[in-house]
């Protein structure tokens, strides 16, 4: 499995003037590493991760899943509910479901109780499964949220900001568990934190609308 943007632009109307986000992206994403885009606040991160996810369209350029294009299509919404997963810096929890209602909500055409309770289990929040997440502490509610978006096993993991409302050592934590709970898929994760990263990940930055590979 490959995602991969070609000639990818971003741009959006500012008033009277055309703001260029990102231009002419091309670049490439596989299972080899744990892609990391960084750069500072207002950079394009998330702009990046809402292309490549086809939660929004290019100004101009393709974005590929293997040999299809997902960009532009209207079949989008079904590629994305089926093939991706997203965590984002907010946990997004429904106030009113439990935890395991939460995790199942990701994909409602399926039973994934047995498959939530599972993923629950190996990011070592079983027990609460019942619980509501009022009951829940930052870093156990970014566990359901990564949970969520591992259920429905998926062929790419966007990741935006996932640990930037957490203290440091819950922030450790989660991107360890994200790490090793996204081996067989395509994780790509955008940070502004250096102090989270082990040293084999691919560093991408952003640097004037260009994307410049560190490693």
């Amino acid at each position: 499995m490959k995602l991969s943007a070609n000639d990818v632009t971003i741009a959006f109307q500012d008033g009277e003037a055309n703001r260029t986000i990102l231009s002419d992206v091309s670049i490439g994403f596989d299972q080899s590493a744990v892609s990391v885009v960084m750069g500072p606040s207002g950079s394009g991160k998330s702009s990046l991760l809402f292309v490549l996810s086809s939660l929004r369209d290019p100004t101009s350029g393709q974005v590929m899943l293997d040999d299809n294009v997902i960009s532009q299509n209207k079949r989008s919404y079904q590629i994305r509910y089926e093939k991706f997963g997203f965590i984002f810096q907010q946990h997004f929890l429904i106030p009113y479901m439990s935890v395991l209602d939460n995790v199942c909500i990701a994909r409602k055409d399926l039973d994934l109780k047995p498959k939530a309770l599972e993923v629950l289990d190996a990011l070592g929040i079983g027990p609460l499964a019942h619980s509501m997440p009022y009951h829940l502490s930052g870093g156990e509610r970014q566990r359901v949220a990564i949970a969520r978006a591992l259920v429905k096993d998926p062929c790419v993991v966007f990741a935006d900001e996932p640990t930037a409302s957490l203290d440091k050592d819950n922030a450790l934590s989660i991107y360890s568990v994200l790490r090793q709970a996204t081996k067989n898929c395509i994780l790509i994760m955008a940070t502004h934190d250096p102090e989270l990263l082990h040293g084999d990940e691919r560093i991408i930055r952003i640097d004037e609308t260009r994307l410049v590979e560190s490693c």
